[in-house]
């Protein structure tokens, strides 16, 4: 009787203890979770703002080449292209 005790009260406790460690294990992947959906957020209203700035201080998403414009990083032979009305 006293060993059947013993080992319900040993089973009893292993189940409390496996509980516990599957409870901790869902908290982890839940704030994980949490994470994951709240980063992207600002990130995307970053880029908004980052192109609403664009095309406010170059009238839209495309400007002319000048002083205020440079093409730094566009030096590339036959980029501009000259349309029908004369315009690069």
């Amino acid at each position: 009787m006293r060993h059947q005790a013993r080992l319900m009260a040993a089973l009893g406790t292993g189940c409390l203890g496996l509980l516990f460690i599957w409870n901790l294990h869902e908290q982890r992947e839940e704030e994980c979770r949490d994470r994951a959906y709240q980063r992207p957020g600002p990130l995307f209203d970053n880029d908004v703002l980052y192109r609403q700035m664009g095309s406010r201080s170059r009238a839209g998403c495309t400007s002319r080449v000048g002083a205020h414009a440079a093409q730094s990083y566009l030096k590339r032979p036959n980029r501009d292209v000259t349309t029908t009305a004369g315009l690069l």
